[in-house]
């Protein structure tokens, strides 16, 4: 009866955390956006960005730059850069944007859906792994039955030094969770 209560306690708070990251990612990405309403609110976004902060087009360069090959995927208002990388016998293949309000610059990947529930030691890894790898973090959208693995950075002092390590950084990540997202 405990390891029940439990499960269901785990289960329910991913649930919860994963429906509002859900809805809070795909705002930030792009795929959701609400829409400009006045020129005025264009640049209070903009200017709310801050001196030294990178948009979707200067990333863009920045990874062309260290030899990525970035796609960019229109999304409403927003553009999207999925990037695709090869290393070590992996293929990572994830998104990167820019928050609606231009203050973080978002890392995203997308799991394939789940086949079954989670079990609640499966849920306790993904909770354990929040912790040892934030500040990315893992959500669940049940709608989809998805997994996400996503990573804030704040929109200030991004170069592409700064961008590769955090690159790899996110690379490993994957990498390194994949007990986690990799499901059967």
């Amino acid at each position: 009866m405990r390891n029940l209560i439990t499960k269901l306690v785990l289960t329910f708070s991913i649930g919860v955390l994963g429906l509002i990251a859900a809805a809070d990612a795909q705002t930030k990405t792009g795929r959701v956006r609400p829409p400009v309403k006045t020129g005025e609110t264009a640049v209070a976004v903009v200017a709310d960005a801050g001196v030294g902060s990178v948009n979707i087009e200067s990333i863009r360069g920045m990874l062309v730059g260290l030899g990525y090959d970035p796609i960019v995927r229109k999304a409403g208002a927003a553009d999207t850069l999925q990037l695709v990388i090869r290393k070590d016998g992996w293929t990572y293949d994830f998104d990167i944007s820019v928050s609606g309000n231009g203050r973080k610059v978002w890392f995203s990947v997308f799991f394939n859906p789940l086949r079954r529930d989670l079990s609640a030691s499966e849920l306790a890894g993904l909770l354990e792994a929040n912790f040892k790898h934030g500040p990315a973090h893992f959500t669940y959208n049940p709608i989809t039955r998805r997994l996400n693995l996503g990573m804030s950075l704040d929109n200030r002092g991004i170069n592409a030094d700064v961008l590769r390590l955090e690159v790899d950084a996110f690379t490993n990540t994957i990498r390194q969770t994949v007990n986690q997202w990799d499901i059967r």
